[in-house]
């Protein structure tokens, strides 16, 4: 939802089962957003006691449809389209938080299997109860009060492929965003910082994620050799620095080592060509990623990107930010240079540059990995971290710190992946959804081929699963020799 925000997109919020649910009235983000088509759907007694209290409080309501419906008779998606002005072909976040437990497993199967009829881009979000906790304590004790528990899930699996049974050839087809458990819920959105939390989570269940991923699409641009992917680079780096000077008066950008920073050697010249002055002074250069090595080490990122580049231009050499190496002097953690990073670097830069970097510029491996997320390491699910550590890299050395997928898909305004040869290839033709691609406006700068790719969900690689949000936030540079084998590249 937050990327079609971004966009300027209409999007639904439904709540659903919403009881006293005030989220509607006390979130001014989702009060405010133009874009946002709010409702609430509820039994008919529930509602009308709600409206009441939010009457009698001079709250208002005006931005919020209601619909009451009884969940265990009524079709309410029926119900929600022939009551209020609700388009199910636009996408919509359903929120059915303390409902499914009490209901049948019917009724919970089928109104998870409607989010598939609505577009796509569409989710529910619901908790759940095991049903190996709901015992015959539990169970008579709810009846007691009231409020009897008539449904669990244990298995997600089982439930994944009973409710895809309801659904039509014609549907989206569903699939787990996530399914968070008790400790993982604290630790994504209870946790305060170093072991301190907020709150507590019921140890019984879980939080599922439902939907019909929306398509994500990125810019592909083409270089005809290794030696041109410098130049389509560096346009791209103009064009955002340009914008980002007008409208801030500053210029953030993060890089990552290896052999990217032997692509950024003809950036001034780029910008001298374009008749665009850079103001170096008001750039701010940071590390995507950093081996705890010292700078004057071959292993360096920040030593290659002085070396290619910051050397040969005038950016204030306290402005080029890479890890305090007293630490390594002093053999501190990991743990504790990516603390310091994250504090002394990367959120006062957010700040200066109004919440978000300007540019992310990237490589990727044969492995699939960017920054230093690999394939398959627990820090893919790192949501909280803005820098993380690693002690375990599968690439030497293995320690190192990273940005996060908190900082490149939501706190950056565009990233640019780059890459070249034959060893990308795997990697392009995994990334791109069945290797098809739509040409843009065509561009004949030093012969580079602009397309319109679609990205493959769910992302088989780290790469692939990074998506800023935005239009043309993503931006992929490669050569021919790595797109030469997939099928885009010969439309």
């Amino acid at each position: 939802m937050n990327t079609l925000e971004g966009e300027g997109r209409q999007f639904n919020i439904v709540i659903l089962g919403a009881g006293y649910d005030t989220r509607c009235y006390r979130l001014g983000s989702i009060k405010k957003n133009t874009n946002a088509k709010l409702y609430e759907v509820d039994a008919a007694g529930s509602q009308e006691s709600k409206i009441n209290a939010l009457n009698n409080a001079n709250i208002d309501t005006r931005h919020v449809s209601f619909v009451s419906v009884d969940f265990e008779t009524q079709d309410w998606m029926e119900m929600l389209q022939s009551k209020s002005d609700f388009d199910k072909s636009i996408p919509t976040l359903f929120v059915w938080e303390g409902v499914s437990y009490y209901l049948d497993k019917h009724v919970v199967l089928s109104t998870v299997s409607k989010v598939s009829k609505c577009g796509r881009g569409s989710y529910i979000a619901f908790d759940y109860f095991d049903e190996s906790c709901l015992n015959s304590t539990m169970r008579k004790s709810s009846k007691k009060i009231g409020e009897p528990l008539k449904y669990g899930i244990d298995s997600v699996d089982d439930f994944v492929r009973e409710y895809s049974a309801q659904s039509r050839i014609d549907d989206h087809e569903l699939k787990v965003v996530d399914n968070l458990r008790s400790d993982e819920l604290k630790e994504r959105y209870l946790a305060k910082s170093h072991g301190r939390y907020i709150g507590y989570s019921s140890e019984f269940g879980g939080f599922l994620m439902i939907g019909s991923p929306p398509i994500y699409k990125a810019k592909l641009l083409i270089a005809p050799s290794k030696s041109a992917i410098g130049n389509v680079l560096a346009d791209q780096i103009v064009q955002t620095c340009q914008v980002a000077l007008e409208l801030r008066d500053v210029f953030t950008i993060a890089l990552s080592g290896g052999s990217l920073p032997s692509f950024l050697q003809t950036l001034s010249t780029r910008f001298k060509q374009a008749g665009i002055d850079p103001e170096w002074r008001k750039w701010h250069v940071l590390l995507a990623d950093e081996r705890c090595v010292v700078s004057t080490d071959a292993d360096s990122n920040l030593g290659s990107i002085r070396t290619n580049f910051t050397n040969n231009v005038p950016i204030p050499t306290k402005q080029i930010y890479g890890i305090d190496e007293t630490f390594l002097k002093l053999s501190e953690s990991t743990e504790i240079i990516a603390i310091s990073y994250e504090e002394e670097v990367v959120k006062p830069l957010l700040q200066k540059c109004s919440g978000m970097l300007d540019c992310v510029v990237l490589g990727f491996g044969p492995d699939g990995h960017t920054c230093s997320l690999f394939p398959n390491h627990p820090l893919l699910n790192e949501h909280t971290r803005l820098v993380a550590p690693i002690d375990d890299s599968p690439k030497p050395p293995s320690s190192r710190i990273t940005l996060t997928f908190r900082v490149l898909n939501k706190l950056s305004r565009q990233i640019i992946f780059c890459g070249a040869g034959s060893s990308k290839r795997p990697i392009l033709e995994a990334v791109y959804k069945n290797g098809e691609a739509i040409e843009q406006t065509p561009k004949k700068v030093v012969n580079v081929k602009t397309l319109e790719v679609e990205m493959k969900t769910p992302a088989p690689y780290p790469c692939g699963m990074v998506r800023p949000q935005g239009k043309d936030s993503l931006v992929w540079v490669v050569d021919a020799d790595a797109a030469k084998s997939i099928s885009i590249y010969n439309k």
